[in-house]
């Protein structure tokens, strides 16, 4: 005290301001140290439990997806011959369907069927990664293994799984090696009276199915997948896997290397901390039928591998900080510098992005906002180019598939037609004819059959017999409507499209829904189309329809739309994680910005709002073809409504010197409408006609009332109506591809070649939301010369309907 009194008051000065100076460095040094800690903590739980649920969702998939082979497989024709009576035309069929399917799909290493009496008619097996089928004089009898005594007991639709085993080869039968960890599934087949007629099993590879895969960090490093008792399927180490007693009963178990693990079996996807590690538990159920029969999905993290590096540089931190207060000053310029560099590269990376270049090189390793602003810039990068080539590559598969199988059903119906139409022009020879379209018919694939001017059938053939469950003999020469049912799957109501064909003579598409109800009461999606039978004088005298079971060609496109669903969903994430932090750096939450450095990341929140827009469209899009979306009419003012959205439009209308007419109809009256789907309608064609038409452009807008029974612009109204329409002077669209405007996905090459934006979704949606209540939707234009959209609504408005989520 003596000496601090003998001091200056300068060196006081001095002294205290020095002693306060590294109080608040070590101060700041410690809540930076618990502010890391804690990040870094929360941080590596999210990414833990993001990699395992995704891991789950991947492996639930794939398990799905076998539930879909089977029942597809179980409903092919060559399965009920072979059981039946064509067991060897089935059996070259079946044969050929199983190895088309093997060799496609590497999950399975063998499908067969069993029939009624627990032997093998058919066995398909997987040789070096080729499917081959087995010689008859190979086949075995399996009546006594378990997979066939339980699927005997199951009822239709039910399945049989058995746990993942060992496979074993051989009698008595041995563990094969190297180790092939399978499941088995095995299917019921049931006749029409429900009387089992055999099984399907297949063999499906576990490590096809479940092999872990995790992108989301780079410090885990323990992966397992366990049962539901605790026995490893998956170890890195591969010496601990398949330890249960019936497989090779070594006792090796997750409760045995982890006391404290036994919280994981009482919980569905939980985070745990255990004395050293940090647990991720993800359940997946692989059995529909049974909540006993699940695996666990398990990532553990050490912390001293989080941490460990932290508590070591605390030290550090503590003398490089005294460094640090004396080269502030002088590092401060170079430190801004270094900030603009990686934003710069970001700037070009998200330009890139946005381009469909997803092979970004980005290096930028930083703990602040630009760095986590680059970790979810790198990550969204990754996830768009792994789920982008998938759905391309499921979408040029599926649409190969599906364009060869239209090209033949369309020539298909063609030739059909013709023979009809020759058998009315060539009655003189009516017997030879017949003969032939007879062998013609009954060799089909498809299912045909016509009916005279009364709606009796006159020509059923075998394959609509086999699909509806009714027989040629009790289908003939009665009236078609009281032995087949074709619905609409949704309203329940008869589709109408057989009655279309006398009212328009022309032919007729069945509906998108359209279901046939079996003879049993079973109902199976059916698509093709009905065609009008003429006389010379022009008369319709018959119609024949042709139709098929398409349920596998609606499964593929409901799982499509599905995964563009969970994709979108997926990319949704960090989109808006990407949009927030901009945010955050453009309000300044990080410090004050440069206007460079403001320039560069509002170049990066737009480029980031336009991948938001398309990925919120993609949803649109897939909750409108899963019918998920819902309506709630409330009474409204659609002419105000109208007039709000032109207000929102302005600045785009007045920046490009567009003028705008409105047309709206006097003392309109309010209508029910859903105010969030009219209000898409109306943004949509009023920016479309915005965006397409030059500047100083003419612009129209109206709205009217039109009567039942009335035309409005080639369009008859069937009841009283509201039309709304936008009418532009802009590029049009080409005549050759107007049949395809309304199509999903599609923009026009013109102004394709003009506009950079859009997604060719907007129209898509449109049309959905307006026929979902009854509506049509149509439009006018001439290339170079403008435009016009209608659409039409009953005067009564829109059709409650209840749905999962509505249209954003």
């Amino acid at each position: 005290m003596k000496f601090y009194n003998r001091l200056s008051l300068g060196t006081k000065i001095i002294a205290i301001s020095t002693g306060l100076a590294g109080i608040f460095l070590l101060t700041t040094v410690g809540f930076l140290t618990f502010k890391t800690y804690k990040n870094l903590k929360e941080s590596s739980i999210e990414a833990l439990a993001t990699s395992n649920h995704l891991e789950g969702e991947k492996i639930e998939i794939q398990l799905n997806s076998i539930l879909i082979d089977l029942k597809s497989l179980s409903q092919s024709p060559f399965v009920s011959q072979t059981l039946g009576s064509s067991p060897i035309t089935g059996k070259t069929g079946l044969k050929a369907v199983y190895i088309a399917e093997m060799n496609s799909n590497p999950i399975y290493d063998q499908l067969r069927l069993l029939n009624e009496r627990g032997e093998e008619v058919v066995r398909v097996n997987n040789i070096n990664g080729n499917a081959e089928a087995v010689e008859e004089s190979q086949l075995q009898d399996k009546s006594n293994r378990p997979y066939f005594i339980q699927s005997k007991e199951l009822k239709p639709g039910e399945v049989y799984i058995s746990n993942v085993e060992l496979n074993r080869e051989g009698s008595p039968p041995k563990i094969e090696v190297p180790y092939k960890p399978t499941l088995r599934y095995a299917f019921p087949i049931f006749d029409d009276l429900g009387n089992f007629k055999g099984t399907i099993v297949a063999n499906v590879l576990f490590s096809e199915v479940a092999t872990p895969y995790h992108p989301g960090h780079e410090i885990a490093t323990q992966n397992y997948i366990v049962d539901e008792k605790g026995f490893y399927l998956f170890n890195q180490d591969s010496q601990k896997e398949f330890g249960g007693p019936i497989d090779l009963n070594s006792g090796i178990n997750i409760r045995n290397d982890h006391q404290d693990i036994e919280e994981a079996f009482k919980e569905d996807s939980q985070i745990f901390f255990l004395e050293e590690s940090i647990l991720s538990s993800e359940v997946i159920k692989y059995h529909p039928n049974r909540d006993d029969k699940y695996w666990i999905n398990m990532e553990l993290i050490e912390k001293d591998k989080i941490f460990g590096p932290l508590f070591k540089n605390i030290k550090r931190f503590a003398f490089l900080s005294i460094i640090l207060f004396i080269l502030l000053f002088f590092t401060f310029t170079f430190s801004i510098q270094k900030m603009l560099t990686p934003l710069k590269e970001l700037s070009k990376n998200a330009e890139a992005i946005g381009r469909g270049e997803f092979n970004q090189k980005i290096d930028i390793k930083r703990e602040d906002e630009i760095g986590r602003l680059a970790t979810s810039l790198k990550g969204m990068s990754k996830k768009l180019k792994t789920l982008y080539k998938s759905l391309e590559k499921k979408v040029k598969e599926k649409t190969k598939a599906l364009s060869k199988k239209v090209n033949e059903l369309e020539k298909t119906k063609h030739a059909m037609i013709n023979v009809a139409n020759d058998l009315n022009i060539e009655r003189e020879q009516v017997s030879h004819e017949r003969d032939k379209l007879n062998t013609i018919l009954e060799n089909i694939g498809d299912a045909v059959f016509v009916i005279d001017k009364a709606s009796n059938i006159i020509v059923f053939n075998k394959a609509a017999s086999i699909i509806s469950g009714v027989k040629q003999d009790k289908a003939i020469e009665k009236s078609y409507k009281k032995v087949l049912k074709f619905l609409d799957e949704k309203t329940n109501k008869p589709d109408p499209f057989i009655e279309n064909v006398f009212k328009s003579k022309d032919t007729q598409e069945m509906g998108s829904n359209t279901v046939l109800v079996k003879k049993n009461g079973k109902r199976i999606p059916v698509a093709d189309s009905a065609a009008p039978l003429k006389n010379k004088a022009g008369e319709v005298i018959g119609v024949i329809v042709v139709f098929r079971d398409v349920a596998k060609e609606r499964a593929i496109d409901k799982a499509k739309t599905e995964f563009v669903s969970l994709a979108s969903h997926q990319l949704r994430t960090p989109l808006t994680s990407i949009n927030w932090y901009t945010e955050m750096l453009l309000s300044g939450d990080a410090g004050k910005l440069k206007k460079e450095q403001k320039d560069y990341l509002e170049e990066i929140y737009e480029g980031n709002q336009n991948m938001l827009n398309l990925v919120n469209s993609l949803l649109n899009v897939s909750r409108v073809d899963l019918g998920t979306f819902m309506i709630e009419p409330q009474s409204t003012d659609i002419v105000e409504m109208c007039k709000n959205v032109i207000k929102e439009m302005k600045p785009t209308l007045t920046q490009k010197k567009q003028k705008v007419s409105e047309k709206f109809q006097k003392k309109f009256p309010k209508i029910d409408v859903d105010t969030n789907l009219m209000r898409i309608v109306f943004q949509n064609y009023l920016s479309n006609a915005a965006k397409y038409t030059p500047e100083k452009g003419k612009i129209t807008i109206g709205i009217t009332e039109v009567k039942a029974g009335k035309e409005f612009k080639t369009k008859t109204m069937r009841m009283d109506s509201f039309v709304f329409y936008v009418s532009d002077t802009g590029y049009g669209i080409p005549e050759e591809q107007q049949d395809k405007i309304f199509s999903k996905l599609f923009r026009a090459d013109n102004v394709r070649a003009m506009q950079a934006e859009g997604t060719g979704l907007g129209l898509y949606i449109i049309k959905s939301i307006i026929e979902s209540s009854k509506g049509s939707v149509w439009f006018e234009s001439k290339e170079g010369k403008g435009s016009t959209f209608y659409a039409a609504l009953p005067m009564t408005g829109m059709i409650k309907k209840e749905g999962q989520k509505g249209l954003s």
